[in-house]
């Protein structure tokens, strides 16, 4: 018999049957005494918690299920960084006219050299939000979802891949620090 306890989930399999149990296992009747659990004499050790038995067959579905459900709630994302992972792509694809005598810093103030220069914005207001991907326009028009006439890079130059779009994604909404 194999037990595995996660709390609050209990998974306990045997050759023919899963039990499952939804919260701390604890005998019917115990009580305390100077911290010391005690068994009263009614309960003969069953189980106060309500349990689900399965046959082999559906409780393996089951488990499987399960993990992947908590598996997809307990994600982590390696944090990422703004100088060792979005300033590369930066420099790949925006500091050409994103920089001091830069294009796109004379048309919008939107300077890319460095970190506060990204936090600043445009000269019409931010264009990171931090914790908010979605509602960050630097990655709206890097991902061009804006007017393509003023998506990111302009004209014939290559776009950031998946990938590093994905990464500026997360850095955002790991909550674009300086790091």
């Amino acid at each position: 018999m194999h037990h595995t306890q996660s709390a609050p989930v209990s998974v306990i399999l045997s050759h023919n049957s899963l039990v499952l149990s939804c919260s701390k296992m604890r005998p019917l009747g115990t009580t305390t005494e100077a911290g010391v659990l005690k068994k009263t004499d009614r309960n003969q050790g069953k189980m106060e918690t309500p349990m689900i038995t399965l046959n082999r067959t559906t409780g393996t579905m089951t488990v499987l299920a399960l993990m992947l459900i908590a598996l997809a709630g307990c994600k982590s994302e390696e944090k990422v960084s703004f100088s060792q992972d979005v300033k590369p792509i930066i420099d790949k694809y925006c500091i050409e006219c994103h920089q001091t005598g830069g294009a796109g810093l004379a048309a919008s103030g939107f300077n890319l050299e460095n970190y506060a220069g990204v936090m600043k914005g445009t000269k019409h207001g931010p264009m990171v939000i931090a914790g908010d991907s979605a509602g960050s326009n630097m990655l709206v028009l890097m991902e061009g979802r804006a007017d393509p006439s003023i998506s990111m890079p302009h004209g014939k130059m290559e776009g950031a891949s998946s990938k590093e779009l994905e990464a500026i994604r997360i850095w955002i909404d790991q909550g674009a620090q300086d790091t």
